[in-house]
């Protein structure tokens, strides 16, 4: 039977780090309250060649000399099999003892991290990449650090979980949701994702908070229009919270919240005053230059929400 929910495909990179653990276990967690709807995890990790300094300043020998030696692929191929592939499996088992039923894969790629892991959800049609905030493993030059900057940016057809240190682990793994709504067709598909993702997860959950942010300068220049700006927002939440109703989330669990200021500041206050496990929020910035610039509310909220999985859903 074809699955309906709005996570079908997990791809999980990992890196043998503290936050990367952290990613495999909300996944494992998410996945296991998913039921029947996830078709499928993959755990990816990549091997990056930026490590070939580190070897070869431990065996005193020229890198460039290094990577077309049989030395060199001795040495990788050993890596891949006592390091990496065992950290893959340990992860494996991890994901069924979180409850797991679905399919669960391992691969190993070669090159730069986020253009690897971009890539391989293309190829795989994967529907959501989820991953660790920040992170350095055990060999100093696997760093993970920005790569999932650099995923967030690239990924065109993925939704992107970027994972907190906090699990909130006595609760579901999105018992509370904080969803931005702005109006925006990004916003509207960030709302109809998160009723699709409430309705897979139900009845763990515990509280929906729809939360519009006017700009006091929208606010100003809709009383100049003489249009009750309460009115137009209330109208916008209500909209979002008919998407809720329609898949049978009690209204008592669905919450409407109008905040008056700069959007990133009032999501990160009500995300920091309501500890909600995930944010769920639209990719802002209509072309690819826009998001390099990180001027998005979706990656300003990204950067600084640190006490919550924050999901950015696709354009």
């Amino acid at each position: 039977m074809k699955k309906t929910g709005p996570i079908r495909r997990i791809l999980l990179p990992v890196d043998g780090s503290q936050t990367s653990r952290q990613a495999l276990e909300f996944a494992g967690r998410l996945g296991a309250a998913l039921g029947k709807n996830l078709e499928g995890v993959t755990l990816l990790q990549v091997m990056e060649e930026s490590y070939l300094s580190h070897i070869a300043a431990t065996r005193d020998l020229r890198t460039d000399i290094l990577t077309h030696s049989n030395t060199f692929k001795e040495l990788k191929s050993r890596h891949r099999g006592e390091d990496i592939q065992p950290s893959l499996d340990k992860g494996k088992k991890l994901l069924k003892n979180l409850g797991i039923r679905a399919r669960i894969e391992t691969r190993i790629a070669e090159g730069e991290p986020a253009r690897e892991i971009v890539r391989m959800a293309e190829a795989g049609r994967f529907s959501t990449i989820i991953m660790g905030r920040r992170g350095v493993s055990p060999a100093p030059a696997f760093y993970f650090g920005s790569v999932t900057d650099k995923v967030v940016k690239l990924v065109r057809r993925q939704d992107v979980y970027v994972v907190c240190k906090n699990l909130f682990r006595n609760d579901g793994p999105a018992a509370k949701m904080l969803v931005a709504v702005d109006g925006s067709p990004d916003s509207a598909r960030a709302g109809e994702y998160a009723a699709r993702l409430a309705a897979a997860l139900n009845p763990s959950l515990s509280r929906i908070t729809l939360l519009t942010v006017i700009p006091l300068a929208n606010y100003e220049q809709t009383i100049k229009s003489r249009i009750a700006p309460d009115k137009k927002t209330w109208d916008l939440l209500g909209k979002a919270r008919r998407a809720f109703r329609q898949v049978s989330i009690p209204d008592d669990v669905v919450t409407s919240m109008i905040r008056i200021g700069k959007p990133a500041e009032e999501i990160l206050a009500e995300a920091g005053k309501a500890r909600p496990q995930l944010v769920i929020l639209g990719r802002a910035g209509k072309s690819r230059w826009q998001r390099l610039l990180l001027g998005s509310v979706s990656l300003a909220v990204l950067h600084r929400c640190q006490g919550s999985t924050v999901a950015i859903i696709r354009s």
